[in-house]
């Protein structure tokens, strides 16, 4: 009997760590499109305040807050970039979250 409650409550803890470890997966940030420079974010925490941040030819911050999933979509309006061009996004959630992503130019492009 007392091997048994061991093992369910080795087994609780497996448990519960798995599900911790998943929900501590950090924040992502990626271009969703050139033209304009949209961007997505996804693994915020839930209506959570985000300033995303994109630089490349020109600095541009836009704030948005996050859905009930904790993703969000952000549109650079003005801004559009070729693959050929190098730039830089960055998000901060209120909460201290950060992710960033960089767009390197495609090897192929001429040098600047």
């Amino acid at each position: 009997m007392r091997s048994a409650v061991v093992t369910f409550v080795v087994a609780a803890i497996a448990i519960g760590m798995g599900s911790a470890g998943a929900a501590q997966r950090p924040p992502v940030v990626r271009v969703a499109r050139l033209d304009p420079v949209t961007v997505q974010g996804a693994r915020f925490r839930a209506r959570e305040r985000v300033t995303v941040t994109y630089t490349g030819s020109v600095r541009r911050t836009r704030v948005v807050v996050t859905s009930q999933s904790g993703s969000f979509s952000a549109r650079f309006a003005g801004v559009t970039d070729d693959p050929c061009t190098g730039f830089s996004l960055s998000a901060l959630g209120a909460s201290g979250d950060r992710a960033t992503a960089r767009h390197k130019p495609l090897p192929a492009c001429p040098p600047a």
